[in-house]
C-alpha cells in the first residue's frame, strides 16, 4: 500500500489466520478488530478483554496487544491505518481525556445499527482497495477510512456514555505532540525539539503534556521508542547494531543502556525471551 493511502487496509481473519502469526500485535499504526463470530481473549497492559461477536476492539499504536486464546469458530475483520492519519480524526472529535480513556479501555459492544453502518463502510472500502486504477482512488479511500474512524469513535463514546467536549488549547498541544512524536521519534527524543515544533518553552510544554495526559513528554517518547524497538527485535534478520542505527542511536552500547534502563533487560536478552515464548 503506497504512502498516499496512509497504509489503509481492511481484511478478514479467522483462527487459522491468527494461528499462523506471533501471539503479540506490535504496530506503529492504529487499528481495530471487529469480531463477527466466536471470541478472542486479548490482553493489553495486563488487562484482559473478552472480545465476542459484535464487540469492537481498538488497538492503539506503540503498544503490545497479546492474543491469549481464539475460539475455533472465530471470524472477524481488521482495519489499519497510519497513526498520524487516525490521530488527526480523533483530534477533531475528542479531547485529551477521551483519547486517553480510549487507549486504556479499548473494547466496546456495538449496537446492531452501529455494527451495520460500520460493516457497510468496510464492504465499500474493501472493494475500493481492489480497484487500483479508479479515478480519485486515494482520495476516496482516505475519505472512507476517516468515515469508518468517525463511526467507530461515535459508537465507542456513546457505548461508554462519554459526551464530546470542547477541545482546549492544551488538548490541541497534546494531540499535535502525539503527531510530532509519531513522525520524529526515531530520530529525535529530546523534549526541547518537540516544544520548539510548537514554539513553546520546554518547561511550559512539559507542564501542558503532563497536565493533559498524566505523563511527561519523555514518557510518551519512550513509549513510542520502546514499542518500535520491540517490533524490530521481533525481526530475526535485523542485528542489534542495525536496530540501533535505524533509531539513530550514536552507538550500540548507548542503545543497549537506553533499552535496559526502561525494560530492565538488554535488547539481546529480550529477543531471546521472546523466542522462547513463541
Amino acid at each position: 500500500m503506497d504512502k498516499e493511502l496512509h497504509n489503509i487496509d481492511v481484511f478478514d481473519i479467522n483462527k487459522e489466520f491468527v494461528s499462523g502469526r506471533p501471539p503479540v500485535i506490535q504496530t506503529d499504526k492504529n487499528g481495530f478488530f471487529l469480531c463477527r463470530k466466536g471470541c478472542v481473549t486479548l490482553s493489553l497492559d495486563d488487562n484482559i478483554f473478552e472480545v465476542g461477536a459484535g464487540d469492537l476492539y481498538i488497538y492503539p499504536p506503540f503498544s503490545q496487544t497479546y492474543i491469549r486464546s481464539v475460539s475455533d469458530d472465530m471470524q472477524g475483520v481488521i482495519g489499519v491505518a497510519d497513526f498520524d492519519f487516525v490521530i488527526s480524526s480523533i483530534a477533531l472529535m475528542s479531547d485529551s481525556k477521551q483519547h486517553l480513556y480510549l487507549r486504556t479501555r479499548p473494547c466496546v459492544t456495538l449496537l446492531n445499527e452501529q455494527r451495520r453502518r460500520i460493516e457497510e463502510l468496510i464492504t465499500i472500502t474493501k472493494s475500493r482497495l481492489t480497484e487500483p486504477n479508479r479515478l480519485f482512488r486515494s482520495q476516496i479511500l482516505s475519505a472512507l477510512a476517516q468515515t469508518i474512524c468517525f463511526e467507530i469513535l461515535e459508537a465507542y463514546f456513546s457505548g461508554n456514555s462519554i459526551q464530546p467536549s470542547v477541545q482546549t488549547r492544551k488538548d490541541m498541544i497534546f494531540h499535535r505532540f502525539l503527531q510530532d512524536v509519531f513522525t520524529n521519534f526515531k530520530q529525535y527524543r529530546d523534549v526541547r525539539f518537540y516544544a520548539e515544533q510548537q514554539c513553546l518553552t520546554p518547561r511550559y510544554f512539559a507542564t501542558v503534556i503532563r497536565e493533559t495526559s498524566g505523563q511527561t513528554p519523555s514518557e510518551w517518547i519512550n513509549i513510542s521508542t520502546i514499542a518500535e524497538i520491540k517490533r524490530l527485535l521481533a525481526d530475526p534478520d535485523l542485528s542489534i547494531k542495525e536496530i540501533a542505527e535505524q533509531l539513530h542511536f550514536t552507538d550500540q552500547s548507548l542503545f543497549g543502556r537506553y533499552f535496559k534502563n526502561l525494560e530492565g533487560i538488554s535488547p539481546l536478552k529480550y529477543r531471546e525471551q521472546q523466542k522462547l515464548q513463541e
